[in-house]
């Protein structure tokens, strides 16, 4: 699913060499690059495109551009790109599907000097619903779903202090604000089937320093999982708990009682599947990787001249992202190879 990585081998095996808070790390041992082939490449009209989740049974969405605007865009396994059109004839993206095929994501419309982004949720049967920002806030989009439905939905742009991250329940009318850490909106990334929320918040009033945070499932309450005096966040959390993110310019993984974290080395992590396997991009900020489970091998992934990006990864290890400007997958990969 959508931005995650990182957790398996057995706990006792990691816990010790790991659970100094940037113990020393060596640096995990390169393997031969994944390939995207030509079957995993999908130009769509020979236009920009990119995929941006990937759900359990090879559902994948994105957008593309169609005649000069953005169309939301879906690809079942093994079938052809289906255009799923706009929503309110805006630039239309989607950012996560769950296994049941309902996809959250935003549109972006309006003149320059009046820009706005609209979250929504889109099902089969009923079609693109909005999930309306408070007191008319300019922007909002949604970061996921899981599979009960429950979205999390960002805002900004909101005159009346409501800035933040909100949880939405299938079929409310609005969405729950979750709480901050005191200094300034708290922004969500990722949800797993639980509830549990995770994303990052500002650490203190500076508003320099974000901090990786989880909410609980049950009372919505948040948990700070520090780093100090290093920039950090959530991209991501599996079914296990699970987070990925970055602290300063290392990936990283947390559990989501942050009693345990694990540095990935340089680089960015932005997903993670119920396997635990990571994927990001690495220290260069163009390489794209994929973190194996016992954290002793890197495999980078093939890429292509133009725009590349690894946006997410099933439980069946396929990758969705972007390569060389086209809707693109990598796999399915065994890590233990």
């Amino acid at each position: 699913m959508k931005r995650p990585a990182v957790l398996l081998a057995p706990l006792a095996a990691v816990v010790a060499p790991f659970v100094g808070m940037g113990a020393a790390f060596a640096g995990p041992t390169p393997k031969p690059p994944l390939a995207a082939t030509s079957s995993d490449v999908t130009p769509i009209n020979g236009k920009a495109a990119g995929a941006l989740d990937i759900n359990n049974k090879g559902l994948v969405v994105g957008w593309a551009r169609v005649s000069g605007h953005t169309h939301m865009v879906q690809q079942p396994k093994g079938g052809a790109v289906q255009d799923l059109g706009q929503y309110s004839s805006a630039d239309t993206f989607a950012d996560a599907v769950n296994n049941k095929g309902e996809i959250v994501g935003h549109a972006i419309g309006g003149s320059s000097a009046n820009k706005r982004s609209i979250a929504f949720r889109w099902t089969t049967s009923g079609g693109y619903q909005s999930l309306p920002a408070p007191n008319g806030a300019r922007f909002s989009w949604a970061e996921d779903i899981n599979n009960k439905g429950q979205a999390v939905v960002d805002v900004t742009g909101s005159l009346t202090g409501d800035d933040g991250a909100y949880l939405w329940n299938p079929g409310a009318a609005t969405g729950i604000k979750l709480p901050d850490l005191g200094h300034g909106p708290a922004y969500a990334t990722g949800i797993n089937n639980d509830g549990t929320i995770v994303g990052y918040a500002p650490a203190d009033a500076s508003g320099t320093v974000n901090h990786v945070v989880v909410w609980d499932p049950d009372n919505h309450a948040i948990n700070d999982l520090g780093h100090g005096s290093v920039d950090s966040g959530a991209e991501a959390v599996n079914a296990d708990g699970t987070l990925v993110g970055w602290s300063g310019d290392h990936a990283w993984a947390w559990s989501d009682d942050g009693t345990l974290h694990w540095d990935l080395g340089p680089g960015h992590a932005t997903a993670v599947n119920g396997e635990g396997i990571a994927i990001g991009y690495g220290g260069d900020g163009l390489s794209l990787n994929v973190w194996d489970v016992d954290y002793d091998t890197i495999t980078p992934l093939a890429t292509g001249p133009g725009i590349n990006e690894a946006n997410a990864i099933n439980d069946k290890n396929v990758i969705a992202g972007e390569y060389d400007y086209t809707f693109a997958t990598w796999g399915p990969f065994d890590p233990e190879a």
